[in-house]
């Protein structure tokens, strides 16, 4: 399995929303974590969303049923907010 990784390129905005309820746990972790982020990439707003299992968790988007990772450029510009 290859991992994909958005490009910086497509990314022309970010905005923050609140969190919405569903896809949380009482335990925290899970494979789709919604969080207030959002990203205009490709042309369309995606929600960025947290597979967290342990300490750390690793964000993401869905682009055409497929998860593509946040690259680490867009990762950091969404922590500056």
């Amino acid at each position: 399995m290859t991992v994909e990784y958005t490009d910086p390129a497509l990314v022309a905005d970010q905005r923050q929303t609140d969190a919405p309820a569903y896809g949380t746990t009482a335990s925290g972790y899970g494979s789709k974590i919604p969080t207030r982020h959002m990203l205009r990439y490709a042309g369309r707003w995606r929600r960025v969303y947290v597979m967290q299992y342990s300490n750390s968790g690793t964000a993401y988007v869905i682009v055409n049923g497929a998860v593509k990772v946040l690259d680490t450029d867009t990762e950091y510009a969404l922590e500056k907010e």
